[in-house]
């Protein structure tokens, strides 16, 4: 009895599952015609099929119909999404119920002919009860309907978790077919007499029948929390469900249609004023919507609705899109991706969200290609200056080295003949240490923190006398063509840095043109309206700006490779014949002229370098170049040198006595300031710019209290911005950068013992 129990139960859970996966154009009707086979089964199979559970549980077989009817009923509602199916489900408790009432009565009558309609004397005790049965069943059935969507209902209202929502729902249909366990002995105990008992088995088989049903309508809850959650958003209509009349029901539902249209009035509005793509698939991946946006990408609306996803690209170029939007359909859940589409015959990064909704996907579709491009940018810059900063750190104690390494070269070829085996030596020594020299500048260069000596030039002079040496560079194989605009405005620039930039450029352009080629050296004069972002990350203010271009026809570069040029020690040069220092230094030095690098390449059609400058003014006047012959004479002034490097100091005094000069050696500030007031008779202060106790700058200023007529040079082998941080690189002060000779030594300290000491001055 208990597996026919089970069987029954589980044929009746599954029913709801079945209607659930039905066309929704069948659904109805199938359910209803359900609905009128339950009803008649649980009046008439009531009293005729029993389930004992225990010794004094009993299930009849009117309470397992009924409990099912129940179940059914609430989750057809939730499947439609529609509240107002429960009137029909009234309408046809009513209706099936009179018709088991009217059923009933003619049996009855019939029955009471036992010699023609009756003849085997059937009792017809059944009929009679089960008119009053079914009057109050047909009446607690719809009563409880009505209780159980109104608990549902005000659950709905209170709470926006379907989980939770779910097991309320569960406890609520547990508890209203529980009470009806007690209603109904309740209402028939006068008929009865056996109130306490019929009680108890009643609540007792009902809560059983509640709870065996409850597990599957939690089931059904949680596979189609879709439906539950858009049955959720529904307003409450339970009183109009009740009591109003069918013309006022239409009028609510004209309204909320109307209300409907404005609202989707409002969505494509909306959708169709954004700047992004804006579109929606089916379950099939078919287009169902495709705003304005989305047709500047190329494809008209027309041309796409109805169509898959695969139609409108090729199947390689979306299958992961395709996947991406299957796998929001399966999880239900909204999701992002970034890809690469081919729109308008190009490809282009894009952020993709999707969002799932029953009858497929909206999605929103944003080009972030210049965002990414922008992002990369910032990011090349960052990686720049942290190389620049690595490479500055390391300059001056490069530079204190290098200075006693050229220094006792340079001396030691002093000591020997020009034939003598030692002065090639030392020779050799000394070239060594200038090709780490320039490695030390080229670093410092990339670093933009080179110790500029500006002055205004024109461009147009630099290229014209460099084109001699620019022709013996690049060889006869390559011609070279200049393009000078002859209106161009000078600019304020560092000419030894600029003749450096054009050098580097031109090997660059010759080292790109193996088979022969053309070389273009071009300026301009070019004006920006407004500022923007260069490709290198840095913002370009708006402005004037005097233009250098280098262009080749060599074999060119593509992205990845322009991306990476100016980093140093990158080179797509074989190992042993390029450092990847050139371009490097050149990027450095137009940086540190507050200037901007723009390239243009591509592979096989060359190379476009161009350099911005801004403009150092219309009035401003380009000086003469002047080349002063290095004067190496004796010299007879006294010097206080004031170095902390012992190495360094103890060079370039020997050095200096070298030339004659007579040198007061300090060690330190308190060792300077010492000697400075010993000594009536000191021409020149030759001091170090970074000491401990104080620096050059702060020195000079307690010795010209003693000596007034003193004047100064400053040497360091920091960078530019240690120097300025100082207070050292102010116009007319006198500064000469490690590492040097003993002869640009000399040179500077007799131009400095040239100058008036009230105003000293750098001598370039």
């Amino acid at each position: 009895m208990l597996l026919n129990f089970a069987i029954h139960l589980l044929l009746f859970s599954c029913i709801p599952f079945y209607f659930a996966r039905q066309k929704s154009s069948i659904r109805s009707i199938s359910f209803f015609c359900y609905l009128s086979v339950l009803l008649v089964a649980a009046n008439y199979g009531g009293s005729i099929y029993l389930f004992p559970i225990t010794e004094n549980i009993t299930v009849s077989g009117g309470t397992l119909v009924y409990c099912a009817f129940m179940m059914t009923t609430v989750l057809f509602v939730i499947i439609e999404r529609d509240i107002g199916v429960m009137r029909a489900i009234i309408r046809l408790v009513i209706g099936v119920n009179l018709l088991v009432v009217v059923l009933s009565m003619t049996i009855s009558w019939t029955l009471r002919n036992p010699e023609i309609l009756n003849p085997f004397n059937t009792s017809i005790d059944i009929f009679k009860v089960s008119l009053l049965v079914t009057s109050i069943g047909g009446m607690l059935v719809i009563a409880e309907l009505v209780s159980l969507i109104y608990l549902f209902e005000r659950i709905k209202a209170r709470f926006s978790n379907v989980f939770a929502v779910s097991v309320l729902y569960i406890v609520a249909f547990i508890t209203v077919i529980c009470l009806d366990g007690v209603l109904f002995p309740l209402i028939l105990n006068p008929f009865s007499g056996h109130f306490l008992s019929d009680v108890k088995s009643g609540v007792s088989g009902n809560f059983i029948m509640a709870f065996a049903y409850g597990t599957p309508m939690l089931l059904f809850l949680v596979l189609f929390r879709k439906r539950l959650a858009e049955y959720m958003s529904q307003p409450l209509l339970l009183r109009e469900l009740v009591s109003a009349p069918r013309e006022r029901l239409i009028d609510e539902i004209e309204r909320q249609h109307k209300s409907l249209v404005l609202s989707e009035q409002k969505f494509r509005n909306l959708a169709e004023s954004i700047d992004d793509i804006f579109f929606s698939v089916d379950k099939e991946l078919r287009y169902t919507y495709w705003n304005k946006a989305a047709e500047r990408s190329g494809y008209p609306s027309e041309e796409v609705l109805g169509k898959h996803v695969f139609d409108l690209f090729t199947r390689q170029a979306v299958a992961p899109l395709a996947e991406f939007y299957q796998s929001v359909l399966d999880r239900g859940k909204p999701d992002r991706v970034e890809i690469v589409l081919p729109i308008l015959a190009g490809n282009r990064d894009f952020e993709v969200s999707a969002y799932p909704f029953d009858e497929g996907l909206s999605v929103l579709v944003k080009d972030i290609t210049e965002s990414k491009e922008l992002q990369a940018r910032l990011l090349q810059s960052q990686r720049m200056e942290s190389i620049g900063r690595l490479a500055g750190s390391i300059a001056h104690d490069f530079n204190n080295l290098l200075v006693p390494i050229t220094a006792n070269a340079e001396l030691g070829m002093m000591q020997h003949a020009a034939r003598d085996k030692l002065h090639g030596y030392f020779k050799r020594i000394a070239e060594a240490a200038e090709q780490a020299a320039g490695l030390t500048r080229q670093i410092l260069a990339f670093s933009r923190k080179q110790v500029l000596e500006m002055q205004v030039l024109d461009l147009n002079t630099v290229v014209t006398e460099y084109e001699s040496m620019i022709k013996r560079l690049i060889g006869e194989g390559i011609k070279i063509h200049t393009a000078l605009d002859a209106d161009l405005a000078p600019v304020t620039a560092d000419r030894g840095q600029i003749e450096q930039v054009l050098l580097n450029l031109v090997v660059n352009a010759r080292d790109a043109m193996p088979a022969g080629g053309t070389l273009t050296i071009g300026t301009a004069n070019i004006t920006l309206e407004e500022p923007h972002t260069e490709q290198y990350g840095d913002l370009q203010p708006a402005g004037s700006y005097s233009m250098l271009v280098v262009r080749d026809t060599g074999h060119g570069m593509d992205s990845d490779t322009r991306q990476k040029i100016f980093e140093p020690f990158f080179t797509t040069k074989t190992q042993g014949k390029g450092t990847g220092l050139g371009l490097a230094t050149v990027y450095g030095i137009v940086k540190q002229h507050n200037g901007n690098v723009i390239v243009h390449s591509e592979p096989g059609v060359g190379s476009t370098f161009k350099l911005y400058f801004q403009h150092a003014g219309r009035s401003a006047r380009v000086p003469a170049r002047t080349t002063s012959a290095s004067n190496l004479e004796l010299g007879t002034e006294t010097i206080l040198l004031v170095e902390d490097g012992t190495m360094v100091r103890n060079i370039l005094r020997e050095g200096l006595e070298t030339y004659g000069y007579t040198v007061l050696e300090a060690e330190d500030v308190a060792d300077a300031l010492r000697l400075a007031a010993e000594n009536d008779n000191i021409d020149l202060l030759l001091t170090d710019i970074a000491m401990p106790d104080m620096n050059g700058r702060e020195l000079y200023d307690e010795v010209v209290r003693v000596h007034p007529s003193i004047n100064v040079l400053f040497i360091s082998g920091y960078t530019d911005d240690v120097i300025v941080e100082q207070g050292i690189l102010e116009e007319g002060v006198n500064f000469l950068h490690k590492p040097f000779s003993i002869a640009s030594l000399v040179q500077k300290v007799k131009r400095c013992l040239g100058q008036s000491a009230t105003s000293p001055r750098v001598t370039g």
